[in-house]
């Protein structure tokens, strides 16, 4: 798997910061972050949604991470019940404090799959989107931008896959419309299509079954809301 990281334009060991852990935040301090290059939910998309520092998207580099690398994933809130944590401030008392430095231990790496799941997103608020946070720098291999020049116009592959997620997302938004009524503007359908493609691709669920799904957690974020 690829993964990109903004704000640099390369990899540097030496200026890697040992994790530690933040009892006023939910994010360690140090560490290295990324997305996948080939994800909807990833940290270009999350700052050009929010228009948070968009100017620091223009630097950027890529990398994998070493077989040896071990990966811890997180795809639900049930992930995170076995998981060491800390005390950390009532600010966030619903959220959940990790003990980063204790998995350290562990692990080299950790990534995060909320796929557009705002309740298990608010478990590790801040956490913004999909990311992965990088714990050991001897497990990075920086790796060549793959661009590619279409008619004169130079794209990297991300933007390629941004293109193709929102096909797929608005083929899911016209079936939405057209046999769900509460789907009534096509902002809502695409917004679910969205985190229902989401669903399809790292849960393997059929389009039937995610949209399944999204329903039910959507009904009954409503309800709790009520």
């Amino acid at each position: 798997m690829k993964y990109i990281h903004y704000g640099h334009s390369s990899f540097s060991k030496e200026q890697f910061q040992k994790i530690e852990n933040h009892r006023q935040w939910i994010k360690p301090k140090g560490g290295l972050w990324g997305s996948q290059i080939f994800n909807e939910y990833g940290w270009k998309q999350w700052c050009l949604d929010n228009n948070f520092r968009p100017e620091r998207l223009k630097e950027y580099f890529c990398f994998i991470l070493t077989k040896e690398a071990r990966l811890l994933k997180i795809k639900q809130p049930e992930d995170l019940d076995s998981l060491p944590r800390i005390k950390g401030t009532e600010s966030f008392e619903h959220s959940v404090f990790l003990d980063y430095e204790k998995l350290c231990e562990d692990y080299d790496a950790i990534e995060v799959f909320f796929n557009g799941d705002l309740d298990f997103q608010a478990d590790l608020c801040g956490w913004d989107c999909n990311s992965i946070l990088v714990l050991n720098p001897e497990v990075v291999r920086e790796v060549p931008k793959y661009e590619y020049d279409i008619n004169g116009t130079r794209l990297f592959v991300e933007d390629l896959v941004i293109i193709n997620n929102y096909y797929q997302a608005a083929c899911t938004a016209e079936y939405l419309i057209e046999n769900y009524p509460e789907f009534d503007t096509l902002e809502k359908a695409m917004s679910a299509g969205y985190r229902i493609r989401g669903l399809m691709l790292y849960h393997d669920y059929s389009e039937s079954e995610a949209i399944d799904y999204y329903l039910s957690r959507k009904s009954k974020r409503e309800k709790d809301g009520e």
